[in-house]
């Protein structure tokens, strides 16, 4: 039977941290962690998120935000057009990876992300930022792709695109073909492995647990009748 909002009683307790100061205050307080990474999923509301993370750092916290160290829209926009097509709709899966849009000339910057010599922690955020730097600490934060359509439907970009004012439909392609399929393939490798996950569909309130308690979660739906 199909359920419109299916939901599942827990029995265990699970400890959760519940808005951006207290989600912040256990993420940031954490000891011996030399470099952070925040992968995020593209479509998350990430400007949201920085700036709640900036209200918050002190100065021994080096913030960098992912996008600094990818290609420019317009070079995105040419390797991906033989993927998307002209059509309005309908394009071609693809197979890229997000670091395959890295800028060359970064990878010397991404070397000196390298927090271990200095007296500093190093906190990147966005998507690939699991895939940029050899985090200690890795944080996966998710949406529904039902509220990231609802997104492009209200005007915000694709990924690394100025295409606010496109057709809603070329938006929702280039994310279905492209960015939705990318994003699929790096959670499925990285939230496994990652220490935390933060539910971010609804941006002024958002949920955070353990990425070992989540998959245990989530089993409890997988494993009902």
């Amino acid at each position: 039977m199909y359920a419109l909002r299916p939901k599942q009683k827990i029995k265990q307790r699970y400890k959760t941290y519940i808005g951006y100061t207290e989600i912040l205050k256990k993420l940031l307080e954490q000891k011996n962690v030399h470099q952070i990474a925040v992968e995020c999923f593209p479509g998350v509301d990430k400007k949201r998120l920085i700036r709640e993370i900036k209200n918050q750092i002190n100065k021994n916290i080096l913030f960098f935000d992912t996008d600094e160290f990818y290609q420019k829209s317009e070079s995105i926009e040419q390797i991906l057009q033989p993927i998307l097509t002209e059509d309005r709709v309908f394009g071609h899966f693809s197979s890229l990876d997000f670091t395959d849009f890295l800028q060359q000339d970064s990878l010397s910057k991404i070397a000196d992300l390298d927090s271990k010599n200095i007296d500093k922690t190093v906190l990147l955020v966005g998507v690939g930022a699991s895939q940029i730097i050899e985090a200690d600490c890795v944080i996966y934060v998710s949406t529904t792709k039902w509220n990231i359509q609802l997104s492009l439907k209200a005007g915000t970009s694709n990924w690394l695109a100025n295409n606010e004012k496109e057709d809603v439909l070329k938006k929702i392609k280039r994310s279905y073909y492209f960015e939705w399929p990318a994003a699929d393939e790096l959670k499925k490798k990285v939230l496994p492995n990652s220490h935390y996950f933060i539910d971010l569909s609804d941006s002024n309130h958002p949920k955070m647990m353990t990425s070992s308690d989540y998959i245990e979660v989530l089993k409890n739906f997988r494993e009902r009748q």
